[in-house]
């Protein structure tokens, strides 16, 4: 039999079935189904496939912090005179590269190239005469200096690399130091390898202050012994505060009321004027859904209340009005209390947590509708213990400098305005201790004197993580 005659017969009985009105797969039919077939396979592999590219991208995001974190640590174990730079680093024209910041013998504390300093540089002049030099006994100085960096880092399938910036630091409340060196910052920037740079935050940045004990009033404040001090990381979130243990971070993916923040974590989330729970500080960074698009996530408003849109509505994250009345009110009065003062608590503490004495709150910030103006704002940090009647007690902590129970910030010129301000705000207050099962609390308002206008907020976004930086000597989990 030849090779042709089983087709031909199967063609034949096709012929029949169909003449038969039994009518069997068409090639057309076939066709269609493969596409769809094919087409269904690609989209779960691009779903696999992303899915694989956002734990990557978080896995990155956390290797870049715990790097920082523990160069940092690393930095603050050296003698102080070994706190300074072999050279000054080179400047970059990249505004999302850390060395963007260099101004030629300064460094910009912040971001957006504001509250730039003198850096610390071996050979570099002294307030009290002579130069900085690192030189320690039986060592050469260049070796003992901090080199800027970059430094080559892997650490699994993650790889990038830490740059160095060490600058003067002036403390207004020693009366005796003199001179504007009276204690040093250190800031550690790690960028990493495979991730686009842009003009938003391309890199994960720590700072820390290390002070000299005989030349400067920020001593070391009763550490433990064997103990050193860590720049904890506390990121603001948009997720309401678990009533009990750990909180979960939500996805971000819609416009929502704004959370009403000013009752307690077993409130659960409320909008309106029905006090909910503040809303959450965690320790992890905020995960990118979309690693490949430097351009996505989107933001979005937290805040979508009618009464707090702007016309036009271009507004994002969350939206606040100015007090009623001048100062810095922690229990605000008049109509909506609920979006003149925002509130973040951590999970209740495992064990107790020192904060020792010195912070640092980072803010994404803009006016509404790139409005120029100036503005102010005010800080609240707080301890929070849960009483037995279920009911809360916020101890507020004082400002080392005015006594008061908050901070005041403004910057020199305009708040930011077309696109979002990254600002570093510095907090000092004698040494506080939170209990077993207490929380480490922040709030935010808007002082009206300070601000013709209302500002917008923006955290939880992974090019946007606004933190609060605690110097600690018992880190979690520590």
């Amino acid at each position: 039999m030849s090779r042709r005659r089983p087709i031909e017969a199967v063609r034949a009985r096709l012929r029949a079935a169909a003449a038969d009105g039994e009518a069997g797969f068409t090639v057309f039919e076939v066709l269609i189904a493969s596409i769809m077939l094919i087409a269904g396979a690609l989209a779960t592999f691009q779903i696999f496939d992303s899915s694989v590219r956002n734990t990557y991208r978080a896995e990155q995001s956390q290797v870049a912090n715990d790097i920082a974190q523990q160069e940092l640590e690393k930095l603050r174990f050296l003698d102080y005179r070994q706190v300074a730079l072999t050279a000054y680093p080179g400047s970059s024209s990249d505004p999302g590269h850390p060395n963007h910041r260099v101004l030629g013998t300064d460094f910009a504390l912040s971001p957006n190239g504001s509250n730039p300093a003198p850096m610390v540089v071996q050979g570099s002049p002294l307030d009290s005469g002579g130069q900085v030099s690192c030189d320690l006994p039986g060592t050469t100085p260049v070796e003992t200096c901090l080199p800027p960096g970059p430094t080559e880092f892997t650490n699994g399938d993650v790889s990038g690399d830490i740059y160095r910036y060490v600058v003067w630091g002036n403390d207004p409340s020693c009366s005796t130091c003199g001179g504007n060196q009276d204690f040093k910052r250190i800031v550690v920037a790690v960028t990493l390898d495979d991730v686009p740079l842009s003009s938003d935050r391309s890199y994960v940045e720590v700072q820390s202050d290390v002070v000299n004990p005989a030349d400067t009033s920020l001593t070391e404040q009763n550490l433990p012994d064997g103990d050193t001090l860590t720049a904890e990381q506390f990121f603001l979130t948009d997720t309401p505060c678990a009533a009990s243990g750990s909180t979960t971070r939500l996805p971000i993916n819609l416009d929502h009321l704004l959370h009403n923040t000013l009752g307690t974590c077993e409130n659960g989330v409320q909008f309106g004027a029905t006090p909910g729970a503040p809303d959450a500080l965690l320790d992890t960074v905020p995960p990118d859904p979309f690693p490949d698009d430097p351009l996505l996530p989107d933001s979005f408003d937290y805040a979508d209340d009618p009464y707090l849109e702007p016309t036009p509505d271009f507004d994002d994250g969350l939206q606040m009005l100015r007090q009623d009345a001048d100062g810095c009110a922690y229990t605000p009065g008049g109509a909506n209390p609920q979006a003149k003062i925002h509130r973040w608590v951590s999970d209740p503490m495992a064990s107790s947590y020192v904060m020792n004495g010195h912070a640092t709150l980072e803010l994404n910030t803009k006016t509404i509708n790139a409005a120029v103006q100036t503005g102010r704002i005010c800080v609240y940090l707080f301890v929070r213990t849960t009483n037995g009647d279920g009911s809360v007690t916020d101890t507020r902590i004082l400002d080392n400098g005015t006594g008061n129970p908050y901070w005041t910030f403004q910057p020199p010129g305009n708040w930011a305005a077309g696109s979002w301000g990254l600002y570093r705000i510095s907090l000092d207050f004698p040494q506080t201790t939170v209990a077993v099962a207490n929380r480490v609390g922040l709030a935010i308002s808007i002082e009206r004197a300070g601000s013709p206008g209302d500002l917008q907020f923006l955290y939880d976004h992974p090019q946007f993580d606004s933190r609060l930086e605690v110097d600690t000597p018992t880190p979690l989990g520590g």
